[in-house]
């Protein structure tokens, strides 16, 4: 499965990140070339798909940015702070693995050889830093585990996991959902435009690196791609801007 993350997709392709004058039109390019090249037979995205404000623009720009890997294999996405779901479903439309029962949000799962891959909505409002569940997709998520066997779960959203006020603010929470339930393997989230791999107890979270821009030149910029099995993730690292040091670095995490 091919990873990626804040891609921040404009309605102007000229325009840039003032911080650093990156593009994300060119790094999505160069994402999308390696991702179509790859061997991946699936690709997720964790949220902030579009630059701002979720505008119709960034999506229909994001779409045909995205082309090489929609013609190659099914795409799959986490809603961010900055994406609109109305606006990402007037192009898309609504895919086949939402979760019908849970109103106004984008909650998907995904099953694929014996795996099953989780996507949260953290959305709030759009350009809005702040991350929630709320009470009735934890709900959901709660109902879902404690029904479902032993096949392992894969959690996926766009915030991340802290206390900070621009994160997901009822992280504790839905920490004390998924760390007693043993087929939860790992965490994927965006958001920070960082990469780092960390552990809650014994359970694996992994902090993706942004396609679109970083805020810090020690930060990758790109994307990650992960062999998944029932037993572990071999993760390796695309860098394709930023600290390209570290293109190529793997990490084989075994499963709790």
């Amino acid at each position: 499965m091919a990873l990626l993350s804040d891609t921040h997709v404009p309605t102007d392709l000229e325009w840039r990140q003032a911080q650093n004058q990156q593009s994300p039109v060119e790094h999505l390019k160069e994402v999308v070339h390696q991702v179509a090249e790859s061997d991946c037979e699936a690709t997720l995205v964790c949220g902030d798909l579009a630059r701002l404000n979720g505008d119709l623009g960034d999506y229909k720009n994001w779409q045909t940015l995205m082309s090489p890997i929609f013609a190659k294999m099914p795409v799959h996405v986490a809603m961010g702070n900055h994406d609109l779901l109305k606006n990402y479903y007037q192009v898309f439309g609504e895919p086949k693995e939402k979760i019908a029962a849970i109103k106004n949000k984008h909650v998907l799962v995904i099953k694929k050889a014996g795996l099953r891959f989780v996507v949260l909505d953290t959305h709030v409002e759009s350009n809005n830093s702040l991350g929630l569940l709320g009470k009735v997709q934890r709900q959901w998520l709660e109902h879902y585990l404690d029904g479902e066997d032993a096949r392992p779960v894969f959690v996926f959203l766009h915030h991340a996991l802290s206390d900070s006020d621009t994160d997901l603010l009822d992280t504790d929470r839905l920490v004390k959902i998924i760390l007693p339930k043993r087929q939860v393997k790992a965490v994927f989230y965006g958001h920070s435009h960082c990469y780092s791999h960390t552990k809650i107890e014994d359970l694996d979270v992994v902090n993706l690196p942004a396609t679109g821009y970083s805020f810090a030149k020690e930060q990758p910029i790109g994307w990650m791609e992960g062999g998944f099995t029932a037993k572990g993730v071999d993760l390796i690292l695309h860098a394709i801007d930023g600290n390209k040091a570290l293109d190529g670095q793997r990490h084989a995490l075994i499963w709790r």
